[in-house]
């Protein structure tokens, strides 16, 4: 299945790694996870070829360490017929909840192909 896949090429980076939103109760306090989530499916004009859109978030307090991005991308990318989607991925900040630290955020999006199966 493709988000086993997913994340499985994300733990190979990452120790956390979360479908769909972080669960708090294995984060120990610290903002330093991944989080990657379905966006999108696009049905081509036969109705047979589909695209799905995966959005992959590296979450770091303070910064996301240099190469770790390239190295997100490079683990997708291994996946069959999956490719990153745009060549502008999206930084975010927000400070973390009761404190001074702020929290890094780097959204990006991957698309993979495929052909449509029938049951």
């Amino acid at each position: 299945m493709i988000l086993d896949d997913i994340k499985g090429k994300l733990l190979e980076v990452d120790p956390l790694v979360f479908y769909g939103k972080a669960d708090e109760s294995e984060l120990s306090g610290k903002w330093n996870y991944t989080v990657f989530m379905r966006k999108s499916l696009s049905i081509g004009a036969q109705k047979r070829e589909f695209s799905d859109r995966f959005t992959v978030a590296i979450i770091r307090e303070n910064y996301i360490p240099e190469g770790m991005a390239d190295t997100i991308i490079e683990k997708m990318e291994a996946i069959p017929g999956m490719r990153i989607a745009s060549a502008d991925c999206n930084y975010n900040y927000t400070t973390k909840p009761n404190t001074n630290t702020v929290v890094e955020i780097l959204m990006m999006e991957f698309v993979r192909a495929r052909k449509r199966v029938v049951m």
